[in-house]
């Protein structure tokens, strides 16, 4: 793990947002970093989850998209394969995560959500 992803899990877990074990630590296996002026990995949360492994079975931990401050324009779809994946940002009021999909729009309750698993659905449940 390289000195800039050391600095950000030890800050998140000190957060201790999630315990799995006494010591309150939370194996992760790699970190990634979503920064909308680019200065890190990725400026979407979309393509952090679409960079996040597929099928994995957690022995080596998590895969961690830590988000930075910032209003996020976007609809994020976690694959249905794509497991032991944890997501944290700044905080409250800090690491916003938003969309304006409504009924009046023409999108189904199903299909508004910001946050959703995907999932193969037959045609009657899809937009369209």
């Amino acid at each position: 793990m390289s000195r800039q992803h050391q600095a950000i899990y030890e800050s998140v877990s000190r957060r201790k947002v999630l315990q799995t074990s006494n010591d309150g630590v939370v194996p992760v296996s790699d970190i990634v970093v979503v920064c909308q002026d680019g200065s890190f990995n990725f400026t979407t949360i979309t393509d952090a989850v679409n960079a996040a492994p597929r099928s994995s079975n957690g022995s080596n931990g998590y895969f961690l998209i830590y988000v930075t401050a910032g209003v996020y324009q976007e609809y994020v779809s976690i694959g249905k394969n794509q497991t032991y994946l944890m997501m944290i940002g700044d905080g409250i009021n800090q690491t916003v995560i938003t969309g304006n999909h409504s009924f009046d729009d023409g999108w189904t309750t199903f299909n508004s959500s910001t946050f959703c698993e995907y999932k193969i659905l037959p045609s009657s449940f899809k937009k369209g």
